[in-house]
């Protein structure tokens, strides 16, 4: 608490002479930042609650009158009651509620998914995520282990619960684009879709996060700019929302990031033209910790190229991982010891240190 960071969103946009409302789920690190302290996270308006009613809470705002412009945070939960919903399915009941929306729980088979190709278990998965699949939390099952016991019908129906979840917040941000575009503001403003992490969906019967797999921390970053950018394109360029969200948005409200170690690069360039030559990450990188009832920790971290994926935990069985993403997306077939991938381990490890 007493290093606060220099820089933040709400601070950034206010120098550019923008109004600053946060709806919903407060995701700015309570640890640094709580609600009420305005001078150092910016968002002069941040009101909470669900789903349903922060989109309520977002319109209101979106259709008062206004002599200045906005950076609106609209911060939704679901997909995330899926963890809710995994808990149900196991069995619990107590303390488990699906805030934003209920879905079924034993929904039939034949509307379900079907497992994905990577479903099973890596034989050489890291010890750390071996052992994040047993842990309790405040001495009940977590839903990761609870999730162990699923059966294979179980999983689809996991799948198909998701989906579910999707269509809920789906819904609500379809509410606020409609807004949007009744209030006559949507040929004038930039919508930035992200995340703050993924969901396991299955793929190596995992649930939640917590882990470095690509379904876990991969996420979506969508921009829509009104007239003269690209439209309906993917860019397979490095992003790493944790630090480019930061210079992206200071670049559309017009103010300067400071001087300072910050990494992140501002996207804003390839929104506009996909030739452009301005410079891109040669690698991210993913954070993740399995901590321990002892207070002992595995901390692990994925180091992320254009082609290869690289994990590394602090310790245990299988602690390091090379994966080959042109070929084998999945993360199914660890490299480390194949000789003809020497090359690319050396390179991981040494962009690792």
């Amino acid at each position: 608490r007493e290093h606060k960071p220099l820089v933040s969103l709400g601070n950034q946009a206010k120098k550019g002479g923008y109004e600053t409302p946060y709806f919903g789920k407060w995701h700015i690190q309570d640890q640094t930042f709580g609600r009420d302290d305005v001078a150092h996270h910016g968002f002069d308006i941040n009101v909470g609650g669900k789903d349903i009613g922060m989109t309520d809470d977002a319109i209101q705002f979106l259709s008062r009158a206004r002599r200045k412009p906005f950076l609106a945070v609209v911060s939704y939960y679901n997909p995330h009651d899926i963890c809710e919903w995994g808990r149900k399915k196991a069995g619990r009941s107590e303390r488990v509620t699906m805030h934003n929306g209920d879905v079924d729980i034993n929904p039939p088979l034949d509307r379900c998914p079907r497992l994905p190709d990577n479903y099973d278990i890596n034989r050489d998965e890291a010890e750390a995520v071996q052992v994040r699949r047993t842990l309790s939390s405040k001495g009940a099952p977590n839903a990761q282990s609870m999730a162990m016991e699923f059966s294979d019908d179980d999983w689809r129906q996991y799948r198909w619960a998701y989906h579910r979840l999707v269509e809920l917040v789906d819904k609500q941000i379809a509410r606020v684009l409609s807004a949007l575009e009744d209030i006559g503001l949507a040929d004038k403003t930039v919508v930035v879709f992200t995340s703050d992490h993924g969901d396991g969906y299955v793929a190596h019967r995992w649930h939640q996060k917590s882990v470095l797999y690509e379904e876990s921390c991969r996420v979506p970053f969508v921009v829509r700019w009104p007239g003269g950018a690209r439209q309906n394109e993917t860019d397979d360029r490095l992003i790493s929302v944790g630090i480019d969200l930061m210079p992206t948005i200071s670049e559309i409200v017009g103010v300067r990031m400071p001087e300072g170690p910050f990494d992140g690069k501002s996207v804003w360039p390839f929104v506009l033209d996909a030739s452009s030559q301005a410079s891109t990450h040669e690698y991210v990188v993913t954070e993740a910790e399995v901590r321990l009832a002892s207070k002992e920790s595995y901390h692990g971290r994925s180091l992320r190229t254009p082609d290869f994926k690289y994990h590394l935990w602090s310790r245990g069985e299988n602690r390091e991982q090379l994966f080959d993403m042109v070929n084998d997306p999945e993360e199914t077939r660890n490299l480390v010891d194949c000789p003809e991938y020497a090359g690319q381990l050396a390179k991981h490890r040494d962009l690792f240190a």
